[in-house]
């Protein structure tokens, strides 16, 4: 499946969006590049969500063994839980998925309060077990 992920850049973060759905959008930052500020996954099927999150992890660097995934702010404590509950399964479901498709494995996913707004951290391992 051709993901239609759209990239570009400014001096903080890379952007991706999806040809496909106007409302999908990705911004990872450079510093630290560990943390996705933005996951807005529209109306994009899940299958489409893994294959953009992927090719865009890929494009934008990678990943490295045994660093955490950090999610920000999918929420604020405004929003109702049953929303938050969602949103969180939705995304480490989708987000396990394109690590997978990278050569790593989740191991934990937490759901915690920043101020005012819920991040998530993605916990994973090399699932080909190399060594360090």
């Amino acid at each position: 499946m051709d993901s239609g992920l759209g990239l570009r850049q400014d001096l903080g973060a890379w952007q991706g969006c999806s040809q496909h759905d106007p409302r999908f959008f990705l911004r990872r930052e450079k510093h630290p590049p560990y943390a996705l500020s933005d996951v807005l996954l529209g109306n994009a099927q899940d299958e489409l969500a893994v294959a953009l999150i992927a090719e865009f992890l890929f494009a934008t660097g990678g990943l490295d063994k045994g660093a955490d995934l950090h999610l920000r702010a999918i929420g604020t404590i405004k929003d109702p839980h049953e929303d938050i509950v969602e949103r969180f399964d939705r995304l480490v479901r989708v987000v396990s998925s394109a690590l997978s498709q990278l050569g790593f494995q989740k191991t934990n996913a937490m759901l915690t309060l920043n101020f005012e707004s819920w991040d998530v951290t993605i916990q994973m391992s090399d699932e080909l077990g190399l060594p360090e």
